[in-house]
């Protein structure tokens, strides 16, 4: 049976583990928050946001440091609901990353329209030329891909680090007035349950990385560390930005909105912001092409997907799964073309589909883990997850349709089918 080689660092983990999670998002989120509570009361939004995914971060550890296999939440799967989940789960996970990532791929061509000029070529043309780019990234090995995006993430804590610099004044006013709150307005606790729920969408990632954990050195050192050392890195990152931004906004700056953080920075700088902001996405991109990659090797090297995409090249690395996905996104963009269907809602079903996935990792670390920490850590998750599910209706079909085309798949499995002799007895 073909194996991925353990060649991820804890230093590489951590990079591949932002670039998964910090995206589009960065510079547009703390605008719509602004827009939603104003102010004096965005950034607890982002405080309590941070503390209700910790639960989760420490789940995916156990489970991670239990199956440090390709499968990732298709494992876990099993593990919760018997063989059929896997298939399950594959299948939510593959009708998922099939039209998010090209999703995430159209906010990163809208920002290279802006960069680029007026341009010939429609933005579902750009968005598959950046997910061409990050699967050649990947299929040059999961080093070339770690590097990557360690070099991003490091363009991006640095146009941080300068964007708080310029502007101490507004980061220290916006901290500041997270220590306010009801002094001088109220809070309005709606408003702040639909903001907790939006900024819910900042963090997912971290299950994607799940995928990755058969290539990571020594699993049990690694994985807590590059989950909890990610997860600081993010938190700090998403306040410091939001802080900047409720203090720019006390001060009088526009910063509402997607055009966000924009206006923190001059104008002879904003060819690099953009720069910045595409190079961003694509190793965002480039993390959510690996991974999802990695579940179409393990699910090939299972038998639930054709053989032939669990191949691997010289450097170990899954290029049959690689290519066979580009195929599927530029189908996904054609038809998003064609039909004109929104990015948001595109990328609010895929961000439902995951709140379903993490459920069912709750139900796998019920089965494995009993103390009665764990009692706690999944009470608290639980209700994370029921409540963030509480929005959704009609949508929640599509996840559950999914399920059960996964479940047939799974009882029509030639394994399953009665022998000849079975037959004939």
């Amino acid at each position: 049976m073909p194996t991925l080689s353990r060649r991820v660092s804890v230093l590489q983990g951590i990079g591949l583990a932002v670039g998964m999670v910090v995206g589009s998002g960065l510079f547009g989120l703390p605008g719509l928050v602004l827009d939603l509570l104003g102010p004096r009361h965005a950034i607890l939004a982002w405080l309590l946001a941070t503390a209700v995914v910790a639960p989760m971060i420490l789940i995916f550890i156990r489970l991670g440091i239990r199956y440090p296999e390709a499968g990732g939440l298709s494992k876990y799967a099993q593990v919760a609901l018997g063989d059929w989940a896997e298939y399950g789960v594959t299948t939510v996970l593959l009708g998922t990353y099939t039209i998010g990532i090209p999703a995430l791929a159209l906010i990163g061509a809208a920002y290279l329209k802006l960069l680029l000029g007026a341009s010939i070529l429609p933005a579902e043309a750009l968005a598959f030329l950046l997910l061409l780019v990050a699967t050649l990234i990947n299929a040059f090995g999961v080093r070339m891909a770690s590097v990557f995006n360690a070099v991003s993430v490091g363009m991006i804590f640095l146009l941080i680090l300068a964007m708080v610099l310029a502007h101490p004044s507004m980061t220290s006013a916006g901290l500041k007035a997270a220590f306010q709150l009801g002094l001088s307005e109220p809070l309005d606790l709606a408003k702040l349950w639909h903001a907790v729920v939006l900024l819910f969408w900042a963090y997912l990632g971290w299950e994607n990385l799940s995928f990755g954990l058969e290539e990571f050195r020594d699993p049990k050192r690694t994985i807590p560390r590059v989950y909890w050392g990610s997860f600081a890195l993010v938190a700090l990152t998403y306040i410091v930005l939001a802080a900047t931004a409720s203090g720019a906004a006390l001060s009088g700056v526009p910063v509402h909105g997607l055009g966000g953080l924009a206006a923190l920075l001059p104008e002879a700088v904003r060819a690099f912001l953009l720069v910045v902001i595409v190079a961003l996405i694509l190793a965002n991109a480039n993390a959510w092409v690996f991974g999802s990659s990695r579940l179409v090797f393990a699910a090939a090297r299972s038998g639930i997907l054709p053989k032939f995409l669990a191949g691997l090249d010289a450097r170990k690395t899954p290029v049959a799964a690689l290519f066979a996905l580009l195929g599927f996104y530029f189908l996904f963009l054609s038809a998003k073309y064609a039909l004109g269907i929104p990015v948001a809602t595109i990328i609010a079903v895929v961000s439902q589909n995951f709140i379903v996935l993490y459920g069912i990792a709750l139900i796998a670390y019920a089965k494995l883990f009993r103390e009665r920490r764990d009692r706690l850590v999944l009470a608290a998750s639980a209700a994370v997850v029921l409540i963030l599910l509480a929005g959704f209706q009609a949508w929640l079909v599509y996840p559950l349709v999914l399920l059960a085309t996964g479940y047939f798949a799974w009882k029509r499995r030639p394994s399953a089918q009665p022998s000849e002799r079975e037959k004939g007895a």
